[in-house]
């Protein structure tokens, strides 16, 4: 989310957990499912590689994965993000608390 929101310079995306308030409140159906979520502007929910996909394109960067999602059957690029959530704190690491944002990315924050 961090990486996100900071290359997001056209300030397209807001963010939240899927265990918020606001998420539970306004959007159940998207907490069912342990994924990405992204709520377009007119209700529409994308979630998994097409929403990673979706964002990527907005914030022009990762270019090479964007294009593999693009190309492959949507099934396929799914377990692909199934796989690498499975395994992202062996590959990314893990805090043992919530990182603290920069002033600048908390207004971007919904609780």
């Amino acid at each position: 989310m961090r990486f996100i929101l900071k290359k997001d310079t056209s300030l397209n995306f807001k963010a939240t957990t899927l265990q918020s308030n606001y998420t539970i409140k306004n959007y159940p159906q998207v907490t069912k499912v342990d994924s990405v979520a992204l709520i377009l502007k007119n209700g529409d929910i994308l979630q998994k590689s097409r929403a990673v996909y979706y964002i990527l394109k907005k914030v022009k960067t990762l270019f090479l994965i964007r294009v593999l999602i693009f190309i492959l059957p949507s099934f396929f690029s799914d377990l692909v993000y199934d796989l690498v959530a499975k395994t992202r704190y062996m590959i990314f690491g893990r805090y043992d608390s919530c990182p603290v944002l920069e002033d600048n990315l908390n207004s971007r924050i919904i609780e």
